[in-house]
């Protein structure tokens, strides 16, 4: 209608304005300042314009202009992977059109920052309204392998290709989500037949894979595969290596609850037992108290602190685990006479001394209780500390 307005009569600035607005609602930012740009400039030579509609096409010109050279930032932005510049701009954008390739760019800077909810939900506005749209399948698909769903990912990806059979795009996604699709199933059927370096060897694959293409750090598919990869080195009992993966694991994705459990077991395996309690600590505070698998592991970690804690009563006594009662007995009375307090009141002890031999007195008495209870002692063999004997006993 605007051009066949504009043919009728060549100086109804209306319709250049309107035209040019229609252009950018359909993401045509090129075209829309450059309809305008031509205008003016013919104007320019034959003053047919009145100037009061001239100085409302410059304004349109103007604002089309600076629409463009967003829209060319953001497109820069993507290429250069500065994946928060690119949300911000067509973010921006957005407010003056909801045209495809603005909305596909925006899913794609989603996308490079593992923003899979906001780029499932900005694609499927897409295929909406046009289902032919091979990008928007592109996006869609390789939001979905992000997320750990190969099937999805895969059906999107062949539908896209089939749309744009020449799009290098499609091929390199679809040619990546079959390889690290493979890559999971070799690594799982290895870890299914506990060979876990053949494992970690398939799961490094995918994850190397990964790194060359386009998937973001923070995606859940990344996360994953370290959390994957760090299990099988924990079985391993390579802890430092373990203990990376789950780290890098919930970097990138905080509520990764396996990887959580995996950084806490391997900090149990360096004998790292308070570190692991601290970490269990916070989450219990922060969002883990309901959940069934980090109240266990803070249970294990506070465990394993009292256990740290708590008196080597063998060690006190001088005499092995595998001490008979009566081994234990005689044990107590040589180590009684050496730490009683009359032996050492004389001037050649000082106060700190016989401090220490007293605190170590009292500790014979509760471990010579203890060791020589049958129930007790295997609670304590166990690795119970005093006071979760004596609530063991009373329950």
């Amino acid at each position: 209608c605007c051009t066949n307005a504009i043919d009728l009569d060549c100086t109804y600035a209306k319709a250049y304005v309107r035209k040019s607005k229609a252009l950018i609602a359909l993401g045509q930012f090129v075209e829309g300042f450059t309809e305008l740009k031509n205008v003016l400039d013919n104007d320019a030579e034959t003053n047919k314009i009145p100037s009061d509609m001239k100085i409302t096409i410059q304004e349109q010109y103007n604002d089309a202009r600076k629409l463009s050279e967003t829209f060319s930032f953001g497109e820069q932005k993507l290429r250069d992977k500065e994946y928060a510049t690119a949300k911000g701009t067509f973010g921006k954008l957005l407010k003056h059109s909801n045209a495809s390739n603005v909305m596909i760019n925006a899913a794609r800077a989603d996308l490079g920052l593992g923003l899979t909810d906001s780029s499932l939900r900005l694609s499927l506005r897409v295929l909406r309204t046009d289902p032919t749209c091979a990008e928007a399948y592109e996006v869609r698909g390789v939001t979905m392998l992000l997320m750990d769903d190969f099937d999805s990912a895969m059906q999107l990806l062949k539908e896209g290709l089939r749309l744009s059979p020449d799009s290098e795009g499609i091929k390199c996604s679809l040619k990546s989500c079959r390889s690290v699709n493979q890559s999971i199933k070799d690594g799982r059927s290895a870890v299914f037949h506990r060979k876990f370096n053949d494992a970690i060897r398939y799961f490094t694959a995918a994850i190397d894979q990964q790194s060359l293409h386009f998937f973001p750090l923070k995606a859940p598919l990344y996360s994953n595969l370290l959390t994957e990869r760090g299990q099988c080195f924990l079985r391993l009992k390579q802890y430092d290596k373990a203990l990376s993966d789950a780290s890098r694991a919930v970097y990138y994705l905080d509520d990764c609850i396996p990887a959580w459990i995996i950084m806490a077991n391997s900090l149990h395996g360096m004998g790292r037992h308070e570190e692991a309690l601290s970490h269990m600590e916070d989450l219990m505070t922060k969002w883990g108290s309901n959940n069934d698998e980090i109240r266990r592991a803070y249970e294990k970690a506070d465990f394993e602190v009292k256990k740290l804690k708590r008196p080597d009563f063998y060690a006190l006594f001088g005499v092995s685990p595998l001490a008979s009662e009566m081994e234990l007995k005689k044990a107590y009375k040589i180590q009684a006479k050496l730490l009683h307090p009359d032996r050492l009141s004389g001037s050649n002890y000082t106060d700190e001394q016989r401090k220490e031999a007293e605190t170590k007195f009292k500790l014979l008495g509760e471990g010579l209780e203890i060791l020589c209870d049958d129930f007790k002692r295997q609670l304590y063999d166990e690795g119970y500390d005093q006071e979760a004997i004596r609530e063991r006993v009373a329950a």
